[in-house]
């Protein structure tokens, strides 16, 4: 589960228009919370172009903001399935963080990519004034990861984004499946 990302511009800005071919430019917010703004990559007009967003839906039968989906169960969720199925998006991220109950209280853990490249967490946007995006969610799919938490962003390679934004949902679930936390790690965040 994931409930705050860092969002490094110069980093973003300088690579995903570079590895992804695209006009992209975001701003630094380095605890990036729901509710915030966040710029996404959606198809508009035809093509994979920025669009920006705020994080989370509230349904009117919620009791609380929805920003996290299970991506195993996404198309069977009545609330998810047509978005997901016609409306999907990449979140560019520099890292995102996750608390663990550790004996002194909660410690906090930052995620980030080995090769200090951009990550693309996989998403998917309800129309609006301003879109709201959902963030999908697997078991964490590594013993490192999993003792941090049980649940883990679906992050999508870059060579993959065009097919998991424009494809099929078929094809999208196909790109979610080869999706894994190959080239992340993990360290103690700084104290806030």
């Amino acid at each position: 589960m994931c409930g705050r990302m860092d969002v490094d511009a110069d980093m973003l800005n300088r690579w995903v228009p570079e590895i992804l071919g695209l006009s992209f430019s975001t701003v630094t917010n380095h605890d990036l919370r729901p509710t915030q703004r966040i710029d996404t990559l959606a198809l508009v007009n035809g093509r994979l172009s920025q669009l920006g967003a705020t994080w989370g839906i509230k349904p009117s039968w919620a009791t609380s903001l929805l920003i996290n989906a299970k991506c195993e169960t996404v198309r069977s969720k009545q609330t998810f399935v047509k978005s997901y199925v016609q409306r999907r998006c990449l979140v560019p991220c520099s890292g995102f963080y996750e608390w663990r109950a550790e004996l002194n209280g909660k410690k906090k853990y930052r995620f980030t990519a080995i090769n200090q490249r951009p990550l693309y967490m996989a998403a998917f946007w309800y129309p609006g004034e301003m879109p709201q995006i959902v963030t999908l969610t697997r078991d964490a799919p590594s013993l490192g990861t999993r003792a941090i938490h049980t649940r883990f962003p679906v992050f999508i390679r870059a060579e993959d984004a065009e097919i998991y934004v424009l494809g099929s949902a078929d094809e999208a679930d196909e790109v979610l499946g080869a999706a894994g936390d190959s080239g992340i790690e993990v360290m103690p965040a700084r104290p806030d």
